[in-house]
């Protein structure tokens, strides 16, 4: 379940077991707006009509709250088109993410990250929260408008290596461990940070140290013929060309020395002539 703000577009997620959890996520929503110091009150809800928002448990809350509820008409999702574009950004943002991290860190063995979307939509949601957004007046981010200044730590790449100090249980054994990072913490300082283990846990930590990527990355993998394969065939048509003009040479060189050739039988013609001509005087 997302949460958007219709004057700031800045967005919250929650994941949900079952769709009765989606009051309690409400309230978990309105206690960090809360904590924010946000000098504005939540008055209008829009919402479609899921059978997690009509009635129940999260109609009680906007009651209790004194919050009006509004529902879009059925089959008519561009009645909430914000909320539902932003869902849709967040979803293609979070599949990109998954695709970019086999290409820019394809030197390390990543983790599969079928298993990593809930994940994947958290980094993409706090990135959309970070980017400049032309809604906005100056084309402010979600973040700005939200807090009145710019963020100065930013999400990284999805699945950037890294490494991080745990406490070990004995001093025989490394101080770091290799992990990946999957987003910024969420109720925790803002300089935290959530990295995936080897193990496959989460963990929230700031005392990460990130990998040097290497100075070159490997050449992606093409499907085409290579360059000298093309040029050697290409060769072989430029030779056909020019057997095919040295063919047509002889041929053409005959023809212009027919010329010449018929005027010394003409020339000849006209000696035979004159000798016929001094014969018949004789």
């Amino acid at each position: 379940m997302i949460v958007k703000d219709d004057f700031t577009r800045r967005t919250w997620m929650y994941f949900l077991k079952s769709k009765p959890d989606a009051a309690s996520a409400f309230r978990s929503f309105l206690a960090s707006v809360r904590a924010d110091g946000i000098p504005s009150l939540v008055e209008i809800v829009r919402s479609d009509n899921g059978g997690e928002f009509f009635g129940g448990e999260f109609a009680s809350v906007c009651n209790e709250l004194l919050i009006k509820q509004e529902f879009t008409p059925a089959y008519s999702p561009q009645y909430n088109g914000v909320a539902e574009r932003g869902l849709g950004l967040i979803e293609a943002a979070a599949m990109a993410a998954r695709i970019q991290a086999k290409v820019l860190f394809g030197h390390v063995q990543l983790p599969k990250t079928d298993r990593l979307w809930a994940e994947a939509m958290h980094w993409a949601c706090e990135a959309i929260n970070h980017t400049a957004c032309s809604a906005n007046p100056d084309s402010k981010s979600p973040y700005e408008m939200w807090h009145g200044e710019a963020s100065h730590a930013r999400p990284y790449p999805f699945l950037k290596p890294a490494y991080c100090r745990w406490q070990r249980p004995s001093k025989l054994l490394p101080k770091g461990e290799a992990c990946f990072y999957v987003g910024p913490s969420r109720d925790h300082p803002r300089d935290c940070h959530r990295v995936l283990t080897r193990v496959g846990t989460i963990q929230e930590t700031r005392n990460v140290t990130w990998e040097a990527l290497p100075s070159q990355l490997p050449p992606p993998q093409s499907s085409l013929l290579p360059i000298e394969v093309a040029e050697e065939g290409g060769e072989e048509r430029d030779d056909d060309v020019d057997a095919e003009e040295g063919q047509g040479g002889p041929e053409t060189g005959e023809a212009e020395s027919a010329g010449p050739g018929g005027q010394e039988v003409e020339s000849e013609s006209q000696e035979e002539k004159s000798w016929l001509s001094r014969e018949g005087r004789r």
